[in-house]
C-alpha cells in the first residue's frame, strides 16, 4: 500500500486537463478531471432537462427562451419535429441539449366528438353526446327538441324503416310509427348539422366547421339507433394539424437554420 502510494506521488499527474470531445458534427474543448479509481481521465456528464409543454404557444415560447439561453440567434443545429400527438424540440443535435416534448393537449369537444365518430348510438347516447356537444352547435335547442321525438317513438311499434326525405323544405328522416292505442302517427327528424369545433387548447379561436350526418337505422325490435356519421373528420383534423405546424413556423421564422420536421 505504502508502495503504491509514493509511486502516486513519483507519477504525480495533473488533476484537471483539457481535451477534445466530439460531438455529432464538430469538437469542442472541455474539462476532465482524474479519477484514480479507473486510472484515467473523465469528462462530467451534462445535466440535459427535458420539459413536457401541453399547447403550440408554450412550445414556442420554450423553444424561443432555450435558443436566446444559448446565444443561438438562428437555430443552427436545433431541430424541431411535430407529429399527429404533438412533437419534441431539442436545442443541440451536436452534443445533445435541452430537450422539450410537446403532447398536444385536445379540446373537451374535439375529444367528444371523436370519441363517437361514425359510430351506432341509442336514444340515450345521442342525447348524452349532443348535450355534451352544446357549446359548438349553434341551433343546439331546435335540433335537441326534434330528436326528443325519438323518446316516442322508442316506445311504439314501428310502421317501417326511416325514409329518407329530401326536399325543397329541407331534408331528414320521416319514421311512421303506431302508438299503444292503436293510433299511426309520424315524425320527421333531422339528418344533419354542423359542429363548429376548436382543436387544440390554447388556440381557443381557431375553430373548424365538422359536418355531421344522422342515419337512422330500425334495429329489428322496433327501437331507433342512429349512426353518427362523421366522414370529413379525419380530412379537418389533418387541416388543423397542417394549420398548426404553419402557425408554429411563422413564430419561428426567425430563426433562418432552424430545422423544423414534420413527422404525420
Amino acid at each position: 500500500m505504502l508502495k503504491e502510494l509514493l509511486d502516486r506521488i513519483d507519477n504525480k499527474r495533473d488533476v484537471k486537463i483539457e481535451v477534445e470531445e466530439y460531438g455529432v458534427y464538430n469538437t469542442r474543448k472541455t474539462e476532465a478531471i482524474y479519477n484514480d479509481a479507473t486510472s484515467c481521465y473523465q469528462t462530467r456528464g451534462r445535466n440535459n432537462r427535458i420539459l413536457d409543454v401541453s399547447s403550440v404557444n408554450s412550445f414556442i415560447d420554450f423553444i424561443d427562451e432555450e435558443l436566446d439561453r444559448c446565444n443561438n440567434k438562428t437555430g443552427k443545429l436545433a431541430t424541431v419535429v411535430v407529429n399527429d400527438e404533438g412533437g419534441s424540440f431539442c436545442a443541440d443535435d451536436d452534443f445533445g441539449g435541452k430537450r422539450c416534448d410537446y403532447e398536444r393537449s385536445l379540446t373537451t369537444l374535439w375529444k367528444t366528438l371523436k370519441s363517437v365518430a361514425n359510430c351506432k348510438l341509442n336514444h340515450e347516447e345521442l342525447l348524452t353526446t349532443l348535450q355534451r356537444l352544446r357549446p359548438c352547435i349553434s341551433n343546439f335547442e331546435d335540433l335537441y327538441l326534434k330528436l326528443l321525438d325519438i323518446r316516442t317513438i322508442g316506445r311504439s311499434e314501428m310502421i317501417s324503416n326511416p325514409v329518407f326525405m329530401n326536399g325543397e323544405a329541407g331534408c331528414g328522416y320521416k319514421i311512421k310509427y303506431k302508438l299503444q292505442n292503436g293510433v299511426q302517427d309520424e315524425s320527421e327528424l333531422p339528418s344533419n348539422f354542423i359542429c363548429v369545433v376548436p382543436y387544440a387548447k390554447g388556440r381557443p379561436d381557431v375553430t373548424y366547421d365538422i359536418p355531421i350526418e344522422l342515419m337512422f337505422l330500425n334495429n329489428g325490435s322496433g327501437r331507433i339507433e342512429v349512426l353518427f356519421q362523421c366522414s370529413e373528420l379525419e380530412r379537418i383534423e389533418e387541416k388543423a394539424l397542417q394549420d398548426e405546424v404553419d402557425y408554429l413556423k411563422e413564430k419561428l421564422s426567425k430563426y433562418s437554420d432552424l430545422l423544423v420536421l414534420l413527422n404525420y
